[in-house]
């Protein structure tokens, strides 16, 4: 169930009610497909507002992802339909948890960034997280140089991350196969002994692949995956990573669709744009010239009216990482094994 019982068929009447805009929304004027392109329009201004709004966080949650040895980039699916991530518009947060240890496991925040460089390794830097489209990933080759550790060979063991002690030695979990597709690991096991039968240029979303006892899925090339910093080592320590985002606006399909995301008691700040849009299609040229003040009026009232969010503390900040009077060592170091914070 979504997050609001209202359509924009209500929000069509509540506005056209007004006797300034009485026989805006006849039929008559084509405002079966009007009143949807507005609604559309103001839901995406409302939702690209700067506040992380937790009705618009992406559910179900973003699957996790595990690191693997010298893997910067990740795609993911959805771990039952196969379906790539589509519906990510940016990342609020994400945490990185020392997933396989016993408790109390370590985790720790990620800073979320626009973009990340691709880079070969860096231990020292502040773990980092951004999205990207999965065609802009970086993929390994089945079946190249053995010496680049990154490309799957014939008969060679992927072990799964979960549960592992430390990261196996495994290569990259995707891999662009020689048709093209964006493929990615999603079932553990051995390889084949040769290149498996990979489908044609093109292939849909979710084709799957057998590969010995492993097996390969199609990624969306538009789809979205993550890069991260620093890059884990070999041997290292699994991070489960686990982003949260804020959703693309969802498309009103007709005036019969619900205004979700938009929850009933946030509702009135769409009705309110809703209304100041429609003035630019009243007949009456003296009203249609007040929607472009009546629309900038109401983008400053919402951000000021969304500003009450703020009444709930927020958690980020800066924080000394060393006592002003300690020994002098910095405990807790950055590592290979342990890349994500300085934690004395």
């Amino acid at each position: 169930m979504g997050n609001s019982t209202r359509t924009l068929q209500s929000v069509l009447d509540f506005a056209v009610a007004r006797p300034d805009l009485a026989g805006v929304g006849s039929p008559a004027a084509g405002w079966s497909n009007i009143a949807v392109r507005i609604g559309n329009q103001v839901m995406t201004d409302l939702l690209s507002q700067t506040f992380n709004f937790k009705f618009n966080r992406i559910s179900p949650p973003i699957p996790p992802f595990y690191t693997n040895q010298w893997q910067q980039d990740y795609a993911v699916v959805d771990p039952v339909t196969l379906a790539s991530l589509k519906t990510l518009a940016w990342i609020e947060d994400c945490q990185a948890i020392d997933i396989n240890a016993t408790f109390p496991q370590a985790k720790f925040t990620l800073d979320c960034v626009q973009v990340l460089p691709a880079i070969g390794s860096n231990y020292q830097s502040k773990g980092k997280i951004c999205w990207l489209p999965n065609d802009q990933l970086q993929y390994s080759t089945w079946g190249g140089p053995a010496s680049n550790v990154s490309n799957p060979q014939p008969l060679q063991v992927i072990a799964p991350l979960l549960g592992a002690t430390q990261n196996p030695q495994n290569p990259w979990l995707q891999v662009q196969d020689p048709n093209g597709n964006f493929q990615l690991l999603t079932t553990f096991g051995t390889t084949g002994s040769s290149q498996p039968s990979w489908p044609t240029a093109g292939a849909a979303a979710g084709t799957q692949t057998n590969d010995g006892t492993c097996r390969w899925t199609v990624l969306d090339p538009k789809g979205q995956g993550f890069r991260i910093v620093p890059v884990p080592a070999q041997g290292a320590r699994i991070w489960q990573i686990k982003p949260i985002g804020q959703a693309k606006p969802i498309p009103l399909a007709s005036r019969n669709s619900m205004i979700d995301p938009i929850p009933d008691d946030q509702a009135t700040y769409f009705e309110q744009g809703f209304v100041a849009r429609c003035y630019e299609f009243s007949p009456d040229p003296g009203k249609q010239k007040t929607w472009e003040t009546r629309w900038t009026q109401w983008l400053a009232g919402i951000t000021q009216s969304l500003k009450g969010q703020t009444r709930e503390a927020q958690n980020y900040g800066m924080y000394p990482e060393r006592a002003l009077m300690d020994d002098g060592v910095l405990y807790g170091q950055p590592t290979p094994a342990w890349p994500f914070s300085n934690w004395r």
